[in-house]
């Protein structure tokens, strides 16, 4: 073991099982280890959890559509949001496909591009069809978007595009199902 290395379990281990062996450390020189007890590990970590769920209720709760919402019908979402960062410029869904999560924005805005079929004068007197992307709003922090197109499994009919980084909570169409 070198300097930064770890060793031993952060689980609670209920009882040695038979066949497995245990090990020593013994130190060569003087050095500074931090013991942490599983159980005070344990404790962290549910401590994590509560504040990120209390961070994810608070979230939802913002969100327009769910202000009215059962705080019970919220929990059963907290248990399956995850976190999720995207860059900017990132396109989180484009206009004809049908989203793969309902997002919640924590932080961050995207903007709302419609597809639009356009015609082009060229210099021939012939017109040209090009496809053009207007912008049509934005999204920003305690909204949430995807509902309908997962609920429903129909196409997204606009393209959204991170305007600066997003953070947001994310719930996977194979979760909600």
């Amino acid at each position: 073991l070198s300097k930064w290395s770890t060793f031993g379990t952060l689980e609670v281990i209920p009882q040695i099982e038979l066949g497995t062996q245990m090990f020593s450390v013994v130190t060569e020189d003087d050095c500074e280890i931090l013991k942490i007890p599983a159980k005070g590990y344990a404790k962290i970590k549910e401590e994590k959890i509560k504040i990120e769920n209390m961070q994810k209720l608070k979230l939802i709760h913002m969100c327009p559509y769910y202000e009215e919402w059962p705080t019970l019908s919220i929990y059963e979402l907290i248990a399956l949001l995850k976190w999720k960062k995207f860059p900017p410029g990132h396109v989180i869904v484009e206009s004809g496909n049908i989203i793969s999560f309902v997002g919640y924005i924590n932080s961050g805005c995207c903007n709302i591009y419609r597809s639009i079929i356009g015609f082009v004068k060229l210099q021939s007197n012939k017109v040209k069809r090009t496809q053009k992307l207007v912008y049509m709003g934005q999204l920003k922090e305690k909204e949430s978007f995807g509902e309908i197109s997962v609920l429903l499994q129909v196409p997204f009919t606009c393209t959204v595009i991170t305007e600066k980084e997003v953070e947001m909570a994310i719930i996977e169409d194979k979760d909600l199902f």
